[in-house]
């Protein structure tokens, strides 16, 4: 049991490492749905990998876990990057406000609101590339199930890449001869 829960928590922290070294790699190595899968497949196989640090009986239901782990993986990178936006576009406001000298603190707070971005903001700006008008003709429901559909891919992903390694190993050491 010991080996088990140490196991999990490094896939966890493996997958939070993951999740935010990947919000600093360069935009074009982050197409949409394309990336998430290359980040649900690095997620299983480091989870695969740590299981044979940690040495772990081979049982197999633990894809479910990898499972559950490319999706949080896929959603510590997501947020990760509203963070980032919302710090970049804080910084942006000071210097503007740098700019305008003797600013009433009822301006800099109306302008500070006026310019706050929710989460479905972040989406919409995120999704900007498969449309321009994305949120003006479809509601936020379409940027949350887009946002469903990224998880739903790195958590596949990451559940199919354990499998196929599991299956590879259980094979290997199933053939006669060894």
């Amino acid at each position: 049991m010991k080996n088990k829960l140490a196991w999990v928590f490094a896939g966890i922290f493996a997958a939070v490492v993951i999740a935010i070294i990947s919000v600093w790699l360069p935009g074009p190595l982050k197409k949409l749905g394309i990336f998430s899968c290359l980040l649900g497949a690095a997620t299983g196989y480091t989870f695969w990998k740590l299981r044979e640090v940690f040495e772990f009986t081979k049982r197999g239901s633990e894809k479910w876990f990898a499972f559950l782990l490319g999706g949080f993986a896929e959603g510590v990178r997501i947020s990760e990057s509203y963070r980032v936006h919302l710090a970049e576009q804080q910084r942006r406001l000071a210097e503007e406000i740098e700019k305008l000298p003797g600013m009433f603190p009822t301006l800099k707070t109306e302008l500070t609101e006026r310019t706050r971005q929710g989460f479905s903001d972040f989406l919409s700006l995120r999704y900007s590339a498969i449309s321009k008008n994305l949120e003006q003709n479809t509601g936020a429901w379409v940027l949350f199930a887009m946002f469903a559909f990224e998880l739903l891919l790195a958590s596949g992903t990451a559940f199919f890449v354990y499998r196929y390694l599991f299956h590879q190993t259980k094979q290997s050491s199933d053939e006669p001869g060894e």
